[in-house]
Parts: C-alpha cells; structure tokens; sequence
C-alpha cells in the first residue's frame, strides 16, 4: 500500500504519468522546444522602424518642413506681393509661405530638400516680427496676404508628444520586460527583487478520498475539512471556525500530495503545488534563494 501511494506521491501527477505534473520532477523531457513567439518577433520589428522613423525626424525633421530667414528678407517678399500666407504666433514668430512663382533673389531663402515623410508639402519660412503688429497688419492687408490661414497647428503638439516621448518609453519598457523574461528574470525591469516561484494549477484533480488507502484519521480530520467548506452553516451554529490550513507532516512518499489533490478533488478547488524553496522564496523573497 506504501508503494502504491508512493507511486501517486513522487510520479507526474495522478493519472497523467509522466506529463510534468506538479508533483513529478522529471515530466517536462517530452515536450517539444520552444519555437520563437511570432508576435515578439512583430513587436520588435515594429519597434525598431518607429525608433528609427523618430531618430529621423530628430536629426532632420526640425529643418525639413521650416526654414529661418531674416525679418528684410520676408519684407522683400511682402514688397514683391511674393508671400502666399502668413501666420503670427504669440510668440512673435511668423510663419509664412511663398508663391509657387515666386522669384529667386540674392536674398531669398534656398529650396529646402525634400524629406519622404513630408512629400510635397510647402515649405515653411520663418522670422520674428521686428515692427508693430497693426503695421504689419496693414502691410499685408495693402499686398492682400491672406493672414487667416492656420500654417502650423498648435495642437499638435500634444500628438507630438505623445508620439516622440511616451511611445517611445512604452517601447523601451516592453522590450525590456521581453528581454528580462528571456534571460530568466523577473518579467519586467522593475522586477529585481521579486519572486521567481512558479506555480502549477491544476483545475480538476480526479482524486477523491476513495483514491487514498490508508491514512483513516488524516483523512477523518481533511473531510471534515471540507464538509465545512460544503457546509459552513452547520458548523457556524456551534461557535467552529474554519481553520486556515492544514500541515501533512510524514516521509517521502506517505502520501501527503495524494491527499492534499483528493482535498481539492473533493472540495471541487483548483490544486496548487510548488516545492518547499519556492515557497519560502515566495513569502520571504529572493534572499532565501541566495
């Protein structure tokens, strides 16, 4: 009868051979190695054509769609009924924009290079205002420079950031987690220090106390156990209080896994199993482990 307990105790689980239950330690050689995750392969693909579309437009999208030019060179401009649009920001910057036949002087600002990302877009001239806004006003009405159209949209901004700060620590932070997890770690670059435990559920046993041989008082004390889960009034009217846990004590292979499985079997729980050191390093910490 020993034996036979023995055998349910320190095999792969009861009626799973050897399939790596929790209870075995040599179950996981028959499972087929690991094939690389498509979806981490997409993510990181994907995060590396936005980190360099991003590293793009640091390096040249300040200057791709803008050009700074001298307050007399936009006057020219203006003078010449050159200027296509003009905007001022409160901050005293103008942004404008040339006609497509505008001429090319000596002082006029050199065609800007064309980006992918832009396409065809109109370049963008800017300047600070040097003179009165009433008479820049007027000097633009006089050239008819249409001064209401919106060249830059300030509430972009906010996209901007979003695009160029946040997506890019969110990135850094799921690559880091994939990486940590890879090499073993805790999931995540915040997680040193955390537990490695690792622990097996498993939802329907299929033991019950019939499975157990044996073992009639452990077994007397763990149904009633669980009669009182079934029925906690009846055990509530006479002042009993459902006891936290249980401690099976007894040599290897005696039975405690059965009868620990044949509880939750009965009790219709799942079944958690990790061995002693994860346990400790689960409540204590990593300490214990080093």
């Amino acid at each position: 009868m020993d034996n036979q307990m023995n055998q349910y105790d320190n095999g792969g689980g009861y009626n799973n051979g050897g399939q790596g239950g929790p209870g075995g330690n040599g179950g996981n050689g028959n499972q087929p190695p690991r094939r690389p995750n498509l979806m981490m392969v997409l993510l990181a693909a994907l995060s590396t054509v936005l980190l360099v579309f991003m590293l793009w437009n640091l390096l040249f999208g300040g200057s791709g769609n803008s050009q700074e030019v001298s307050y007399t060179t936009f006057l020219e401009y203006v003078n010449a009924d050159e200027v296509e649009a003009v905007e001022v920001q409160s901050t005293g910057q103008i942004l404008f924009t040339l006609k497509k036949d505008a001429r090319n002087t000596e002082n006029a600002p050199t065609a800007m290079p064309t980006y992918p990302f832009y396409g065809n877009t109109p370049v963008t001239y800017s300047t600070i205002i040097m003179e009165d806004l009433d008479t820049l006003t007027a000097r633009m009405e006089e050239h008819g420079i249409d001064g209401s159209r919106v060249l830059s949209d300030n509430s972009g901004r906010i996209l901007d950031i979003l695009l160029y700060v946040i997506l890019p620590v969110v990135l850094m932070w799921i690559l880091l987690g994939v990486v940590f997890k890879k090499m073993g770690g805790s999931g995540g670059p915040l997680g040193v220090g955390k537990s490695n435990a690792k622990v097996y559920v498993q939802k329907e046993t299929g033991v019950t106390f019939k499975d157990v041989a044996g073992e009639d008082e452990a077994k007397e004390s763990l149904v009633e156990v669980v009669d009182f889960l079934h029925n906690p009034g009846k055990y509530s009217k006479i002042g009993a209080r459902l006891p936290k846990g249980a401690l099976l004590v007894g040599p290897p292979g005696t039975g405690k896994t059965l009868l620990a499985k044949a509880v939750a079997g009965e009790a219709h729980v799942p079944f958690f199993s990790l061995t002693g050191s994860d346990f400790i390093e689960l409540y204590v910490g990593v300490g214990a482990s080093r």
